[in-house]
């Protein structure tokens, strides 16, 4: 490395060990330009952190310069720390009515009931646009919040593979035979079968916000350039589960 990569790359390795420039400086002696250049350890990949608050630095001596490789920021502890800080996000939450049951659960979550859910969407991007945004919240609202409202809204979550599914459609079926002018039963048939949503999970809030994480996000948000990137399942004020990448 010469003097002035020191300026321009903020770590690099000396032998085995990767270190920073926390000051490069000229200065004259005898009538001489020189060129100095102070560094300072830093976290080592994989390893605890080095304490700033002793003075470790020392002087790099040019012919030693030439020993110095610079690192690429992102390959750096340090600097990947800051850049996961600078990721700006944002949330929209939609809130749902919808029941469902856990099976196998030991309480009385294992019976048919239903949660108020407020469910949060925290999306980010690799840059702004050119206003300043992540994108739209009101693409947030149409790509996921609707998918919630079309979907899951006002609907019974049930495992595709849950026993009770073959106890109502035995239910349904004597219901659904059509008579010339359709019975209240009939009716009732139809209502049952448009109000159960089979999932090809046990409906947790865990596994609820792992599916909108993983696949509904991914599939809703393609070719925008955002990624969603958490979903916040509030089944109470007081019990919630998080997926998140």
């Amino acid at each position: 490395m010469e003097f002035a990569d020191f300026q321009k790359h903020r770590f690099f390795m000396y032998g085995d060990k990767p270190y920073t420039a926390v000051q490069t400086e000229y200065g004259v002696r005898s009538g001489v330009l020189m060129q100095k250049v102070r560094v300072h350890p830093v976290v080592k990949v994989g390893g605890p952190p080095l304490d700033w608050s002793k003075d470790l630095s020392f002087l790099l001596p040019p012919e030693d310069w030439k020993l110095c490789i610079p690192l690429d920021d992102d390959l750096n502890p340090i600097a990947a720390k800051q850049k996961e800080k600078q990721m700006i996000s944002i949330t929209r939450y939609h809130d749902i009515s919808c029941g469902h049951r856990v099976v196998g659960h030991e309480s009385k979550c294992r019976f048919l009931h239903g949660h108020n859910y407020r469910i949060h969407f925290t999306c980010t991007a690799e840059k702004l646009d050119d206003l300043g945004r992540v994108i739209d919240f009101g693409v947030v609202k149409s790509a996921l919040c609707m998918w919630l409202e079309d979907n899951w809204d006002h609907k019974m979550l049930l495992w595709d593979r849950d026993p009770l599914l073959s106890l109502l459609d035995e239910i349904k079926m004597p219901m659904q035979v059509s008579p010339e002018q359709p019975s209240p039963r009939h009716e009732a048939a139809q209502n049952l079968a448009g109000s159960i949503v089979e999932v090809p999970f046990n409906p947790t809030a865990e596994n609820l916000g792992d599916y909108l994480l993983e696949t509904i996000g991914p599939a809703r948000l393609a070719g925008t350039g955002v990624r969603l990137i958490k979903v916040r399942i509030e089944e109470t004020r007081k019990c919630s589960a998080v997926a998140e990448f």
